[in-house]
């Protein structure tokens, strides 16, 4: 870990006294709780950012941390910033480091930034092949609207290119019929699909009001806004692609 804030601090600029003084903090905030080295980590990037309002090399060593953790992580040595990883933010890595990147079964990354825009890239250029293009030429084109920031693809393309998901699109929508068993169906759909950390969209005007007559039972109905619940409890058991809360769009027309 020291040589992690070592590296990170030489390449934002900070001497040894500056960062001695960031450790004596960050032990002092970590002294009534016990963490492994990964929240440990976490610690002196938020310590960094703090720091970073008034000076921005902190935010530079932040910047640097994070991407050295997922070299690290990788088992791979970080020898200089190029492409995308030299201009994104603390933020945007920090973000793919939690988020996009892929993990293995442990939990550790496997690919860096810029790794995962290859990724991406090659296996969205693939489809060229289908019209006669050249893959590597397109998936070049890809990568570089990525790195340049100019362009970024939905979430699910980011999670599952070249995955054994293969599921790209964003966002479903899924009828839903005044039928008990076409609702439950409709809940099994939207839970497989938001596990590809896509969203998904539901009409409830079909179903009868509350207080209707049940023909099957002579009961009355429970109405929409129930089953709303139903589907919103689904959403937050079923992360996104394991990483979110699912996202969700109830329809409900004013005249229902």
């Amino acid at each position: 870990m020291k040589e992690l804030l070592l590296t990170a601090a030489r390449l934002a600029g900070i001497d040894q006294s500056e960062l001695e003084d960031l450790m004596h903090e960050v032990e002092k905030s970590l002294a009534s709780r016990k963490g492994d080295e990964r929240s440990v980590l976490d610690a002196y990037e938020h310590a960094a950012l703090l720091r970073g309002i008034a000076d921005e090399r902190w935010e530079r060593f932040a910047k640097a941390l994070i991407l050295l953790r997922i070299y690290s992580e990788c088992g791979k040595e970080l020898k200089k910033l190029e492409y995308f990883e030299s201009d994104a933010s603390y933020q945007a890595l920090r973000l793919l480091y939690s988020r996009y990147l892929l993990r293995d079964e442990s939990g550790r990354v496997r690919e860096t930034p810029n790794e995962m825009l290859w990724r991406v890239a090659m296996f969205v250029a693939l489809a060229e092949t289908r019209y006669g293009g050249d893959a590597r030429t397109w998936a070049t084109k890809f990568f570089n609207l990525m790195a340049s920031r100019r362009f970024f693809p939905n979430s699910p393309t980011l999670m599952n290119a070249a995955t054994r998901r293969h599921q790209l699109a964003a966002c479903f929508v899924i009828p839903i019929e005044d039928d008990t068993a076409s609702i439950l169906e409709a809940a099994k759909i939207a839970a497989l699909i938001m596990k590809t950390g896509a969203g998904v969209g539901y009409d409830f005007s079909r179903l009868r009001p509350r207080g209707d007559i049940v023909s099957g039972t002579g009961g009355r109905s429970s109405g929409p806004v129930s089953f709303m619940k139903l589907f919103d409890t689904l959403a937050d058991v079923i992360k996104e692609g394991g990483k979110r809360r699912g996202a969700m769009m109830a329809i409900l027309h004013c005249w229902h």
